[in-house]
């Protein structure tokens, strides 16, 4: 394989002597000489690393081992996710924040990625509003990988007016529902659904 950078994996299995690995490919995690840029559009860093991730695949061969790889899109993307129920089984669908054309690390939109077809769906956040990283929760008693909602912090910079979106995995477009929160949530990075039967209980009661 090309050597590269990863900063986030999406997933990983088997299929007969092959491992099959999702995740987002930075060809180059180096700036260059910052008094004289190559870049034609802002490419944002995180710390000392640039950030143009696009979604990649790579096929292990753990017979042969040999090793190809293939381009999944050309869609800046990252901190993806997915259903967790399927981790370390193959998984059709990715919800991953765009990384927004700026010095400066903004996610500005919401794409769904379908791995068999390739096929991408974008939600773009209204003006000046930034989001986080989105997660998966599936449907109470659901199976089916897209039987789920997808849900994330959006925040407006100017106002710092902050909102939880609310998505529909299956059919990804517009939100299905958007909840004020009285509080600005800070613009962050990773986030985790917990349901509420997982959570242990305190003091005798559950939360």
């Amino acid at each position: 394989a090309s050597a590269c950078y990863i900063y986030h994996t999406i997933n990983a299995w088997e299929e007969g002597d092959e491992v099959v690995l999702f995740g987002c490919r930075i060809a180059d995690p180096l700036f260059g000489d910052p008094q004289n840029p190559t870049e034609r559009a802002p490419i944002p860093s995180i710390g000392l690393q640039r950030l143009e991730p696009y979604l990649h695949e790579w096929r292990f061969n753990m017979v042969t081992g040999q090793t190809t790889e293939r381009p999944m899109g050309d869609t800046l993307l990252e901190f993806p996710r997915m259903d967790n129920r399927l981790l370390g089984k193959a998984s059709r669908y990715t919800f991953a924040p765009r990384v927004a054309h700026s010095a400066t690390l903004m996610f500005d939109a919401l794409v769904k990625h379908d791995r068999e077809t390739g096929k991408e769906i974008t939600y773009t956040y209204p003006r000046g509003c930034y989001g986080g990283e989105a997660v998966v929760c599936p449907r109470t008693g659901s199976t089916a990988e897209d039987d789920a909602y997808v849900v994330t912090f959006v925040t407006h910079e100017s106002t710092d007016e902050s909102e939880l979106y609310v998505w529909s995995a299956r059919e990804f477009g517009e939100p299905i529902a958007r909840a004020k929160i009285p509080q600005r949530v800070p613009l962050g990075y990773h986030a985790w659904w917990v349901p509420a039967g997982d959570v242990p209980p305190s003091n005798g009661e559950t939360t």
